[in-house]
């Protein structure tokens, strides 16, 4: 018996009706039963909403519940916002109010704008803090737990009963406690790779770096009209009864200017082999913007195919097997003014005529263009080709106040992956990327408006779906908008910092985390899902008596539960075909009596009996010239299809789950069915397909239903995401969650039975 969810079965409940009512003539009448169920649906969600406490993710809302009174505003901003030392302008207006915590600058920009708001003219100053004052300022960094309450003023409870909604038992948080318990044998076994090597990660006292950041310090001050006096306010010190003695260098009022900004830049280049010489060159115009802007927005890179037609959306062979072109996107739109052939050769988008949107038009013109546009790339001498396309990628760049840069790159094809067959290089440069920084903590309740908002999109485009499937002589309007992909990255950090026993911890993020969810296909009949965290450092501190130190320890154990979480919003999607993560590839190895060798260096790298391929070794090296340790199986364990180490910054302890791809390792391939991409609809019209002419409607729609049950399923995160968060938190997150396979008829969609398809 297959399953579903109350939600998704109530297009089921139409076959209630009398036979008569359900005959093929009457799809329309079927249509409008299920379109107003989920319109029922919708509107009992947006009605959970208003519940929601959006004064703790939204500025307007908190300045209305401040009633735009300055001295309310200013008694906020400096005593509900903790202070964390960090460079710079990191999480601006909003991402203060959710982390509530910022350093001077953060608080400062906060604070300016709420009094901005509230009528009063505002600037914001810069000045030289003497080294006393800092060391003050830092000795006011205390740990900030992570908000588990949820909902304003005890009213989201009764909204929940009013629909019948309980809260389940979350005593009982299984898998929870089994990533806990992974993360604590792990974070044991590379404390005694360590030990056996005699290498000690010693605490190191952080005041001196810390101080040197706090002495570029920055408060606000504030007047009502042009004739009064300037008022100085010190937020950062706002719990402290001495305020600084500091003097003004410097003001600004309507922007922070980018010598004070932690800014994010995104490229994509391809490397092309001619004969025995190799070439970069760049397909996307580089795109930057400050991180502070970037907090919660999903961004998103793939390379759509020229195959890729109107006529054949339901059809990845044949997609596949008439794509010579690929046009790289990003946010929906051309990443620069060239596309790309298998070859590595570049053509001009002008040449194809594609439009503004890179989509359409590149359906209906490139069958007609691509020919002319390849054959202008090569002398009629030619015979063989010595052009190649060695490898494929995204360039990440953070750079902080003073610019320090950090560079990620993450490979979409390759390197040494030449000889892949044409059909596996297609697919793997097909492969859609959707990124999201982070910058601090989540608020349950911002968490919480954004799922809810999910559930609603989700359900409007399953009415679409539904449209062309039980009205096929009417035209159906196709959303313009592609379903929001802000919650999975959101759900992923809350999960980064819910790892049990860390009350009391001073954690916080000192610069941007960056994690990608990878959706593609391994081959026509397998879509696969990874998680990949890019950037994961973290600050952790501890406070003694005589200073500030940091906890390296503490570092490996947090990057180890990072890793061990990668595997959560895969294992809600369904039952997987398999799947691979760091931690499978070292048990494997321990089980195969595999030697596990901790690696230092690049001499080390060369002298140690390790059997690695190309790739491994490319990707580990890269490591190693990063300041890492590397903790690696002497060889691939047999039956695997990557190898996989741990890696451990010499210094800090910043630890991360690798494999021989250069991500993280945690790769899940499912069915088709059980595929939920951005690409939504374009997967959803080809299960649609693949159900046609299974037999009666009924049938039709119960295949395809399960077909596209995870499309519009919701985040079925279960009882991990429910994990601390109170009795209406877990009512929220796991009777609402209408994608659990074990949730029956109770809640906000009328009560239906779990339907046995075969029956039909």
């Amino acid at each position: 018996m297959t399953k579903l969810s109350y939600l998704v079965l109530i297009i089921f409940s139409v076959f209630s009706l009398p036979v008569n009512a359900r005959g093929e003539n009457n799809s329309e009448k079927i249509y409008t039963e299920i379109a107003s169920a989920i319109d029922v649906y919708i509107s009992n969600v947006n009605s959970l909403r208003p519940h929601l406490d959006n004064t703790r993710f939204n500025s307007e809302e908190l300045l209305l519940q401040l009633d735009l009174d300055e001295s309310r505003i200013i008694d906020y901003v400096s005593k509900a916002i903790n202070f964390e030392q960090y460079s710079g302008l990191l999480r601006g207006v909003n991402g203060t109010i959710k982390s509530r915590a910022g350093n001077a600058l953060d608080q400062s920009v906060l604070l300016a704008s709420l009094l901005n708001s509230a009528g009063w003219e505002t600037r914001i100053v810069s000045g030289h803090l003497n080294e006393q004052d800092a060391l003050r300022l830092i000795g006011l960094i205390v740990p900030v737990a992570i908000e588990n309450d949820l909902g304003q003023e005890n009213t989201l409870q009764p909204a929940l009963e009013k629909f019948s909604l309980k809260a389940p038992d979350t005593t009982k948080q299984s898998q929870v406690q089994q990533l806990y318990d992974d993360t604590q044998k792990s974070k044991e076994l590379i404390q005694k790779a360590l030990d056996r090597r005699g290498i000690s990660l010693t605490p190191q006292k952080m005041d001196d770096v810390l101080v040197k950041e706090a002495q570029a310090y920055f408060w606000i001050e504030y007047r009502l009209t042009a004739g009064n006096k300037w008022l100085a306010v010190h937020p950062a010190f706002g719990q402290s009864k001495a305020m600084p003695v500091v003097e003004a260098t410097a003001y600004f009022k309507d922007s922070v200017p980018e010598e004070y900004q932690q800014k994010l830049q995104i490229e994509a280049f391809i490397e092309q082999r001619i004969g025995s010489k190799t070439s970069v060159a760049s397909v996307m115009k580089p795109w930057q913007r400050p991180v502070a802007n970037l907090d919660g927005v999903a961004l998103t890179y793939i390379n759509v195919p020229d195959g890729l037609r109107l006529d054949n959306l339901t059809d990845l062979e044949d997609v596949v097997k008439k794509t010579r072109l690929f046009s790289p996107v990003f946010n929906g739109a051309p990443a620069g003014g060239s596309l790309f052939d298998l070859k590595g050769r570049l053509v001009d988008r002008m040449a194809v005529e594609s439009d503004s949107l890179g989509m359409s038009a590149l359906f209906q013109t490139f069958s007609d263009k691509t020919d002319n546009a390849l054959s202008a790339l090569s002398n009629s001498k030619e015979k063989k080709s010595n052009f190649s396309l060695v490898s494929h990628w995204l360039e990440f760049t953070f750079t902080s106040p003073g610019g320090k840069e950090r560079k990620y790159r993450r490979y979409i094809y390759g390197p040494y992956a030449e000889g892949t067959n044409g059909n596996s290089m297609k697919l793997a440069l097909m492969t859609e990327h959707t990124f999201m920084v982070n910058t601090g903590r989540q608020s349950l309740d911002y968490l919480s408006d954004r799922y809810l908002n999910h559930l609603v999109e989700n359900n409007k485009q399953l009415k679409t779906l539904l449209h062309h499937f039980l009205l096929k002589d009417k035209k159906t309007v196709m959303p313009k908008d592609s379903l929001p992909q802000d919650i999975e990255g959101l759900a992923q950090y809350r999960l980064f910092n819910s790892m049990p026993g860390t009350d009391g911890w001073i954690s916080y993020r000192a610069e941007p985390g960056l994690i990608s969810f990878r959706n593609g296909y391994s081959n026509f009949d397998t879509p696969f899902f990874n998680v990949d965290i890019i950037a994961n450092k973290r600050r952790l501190l501890e406070k003694k008596s005589d200073g500030m130190y940091s906890r390296p320890h503490r570092d490996i154990a947090l990057g180890v539960w990072e890793t061990a979480t990668e595997r959560v919003p895969a294992t809600a999607r369904g039952s997987r075909q398999r799947h691979l993560d760091t931690f499978k590839i070292i048990e494997a190895a321990k089980q195969q009596g595999i030697l596990l060798q901790l690696i230092s260096n690049a001499k080390e790298l060369d002298s140690a009996k390790l059997s690695l391929d190309d790739r491994t070794r490319y990707f580990i090296q890269n490591d190693l010239d990063a300041g890492y340790l590397v903790l690696v199986p002497s060889k691939k364990p047999q039956g695997l299809a990557l190898n996989g180490w741990w890696r451990i910054h010499k210094s800090t302890g910043q630890t991360l789950g690798m494999a021989s791809n250069g991500r993280g390792t945690e790769l899940y391939e499912y069915a088709v069915s059980q595929l939920n991409n951005a690409m939504t609809l374009v997967n959803g019209l080809r299960n649609l397909k693949k159900c046609e002419g299974q037999g009666s409607m009924a049938q039709e729609l119960c295949c395809y239903m399960n077909a596209n049950a995870s499309n519009i399923g919701g985040m079925a995160y279960g009882n991990v995401m429910t994990a601390g968060m109170g009795a209406a938190g877990a009512a929220l997150y796991t009777i609402v969650d209408f994608g659990l396979a074990e949730t029956t008829g109770q809640g906000l969609a009328p009560p239906v039975e779990v339907l046995d398809c075969g029956g039909l």
